[in-house]
Formats: C-alpha cells, structure tokens, sequence
C-alpha cells in the first residue's frame, strides 16, 4: 500500500509543465515534542501482536517481533 501512495506523495511539490504549486508556511500552535512508552506498554503491545499474520508496511513478520519481546521492549521503550 504505500508502494502505491509514496509515488503520489513525492511528486506533490514538483514543476509539471513549468508551474510549481504554492505551499503556504503552517504555523503550529502547539508542539508535541515529549512522549513517554513504557516498558509495560511496549510488552503490551507486542504481546497483541499475532505471530502468523502478514507483515505490515515496515515488512517485518511479528513471529520476528514477538520471540524476543524481551530483549526489544526495553530498546523500544523511551524509559532507557
């Protein structure tokens, strides 16, 4: 799927026939620049995950995920 939507989004600001779109600047008003993912959360989620379904975007098989869920769930927490 997003073999299908990368292509798109990659040419969205690219001269076709000489004319280049306008993209006005996007003030935020609020920034979100901390979030917190605990151990217990991670374990959590990856526990969810079942282990012979299709691989997702990221084309990684959760069978690779889930065996050692131990040893990746403090890396992928942010409590290191």
């Amino acid at each position: 799927m997003t073999n299908v939507f990368n292509p798109y989004f990659a040419s969205v600001s690219v001269s076709d026939n000489d004319v280049t779109p306008q993209c006005n600047e996007v003030v935020l008003g609020s920034v979100f620049d901390t979030v917190h993912i605990c151990e217990t959360d991670v374990l959590q989620s990856i526990n969810k995950l079942k282990y012979y379904i299709s691989c997702g975007c990221s084309e990684i098989p959760p069978v690779l995920i889930k065996c050692p869920v131990l040893l990746l769930s403090p890396v992928l927490s942010t409590e290191n």
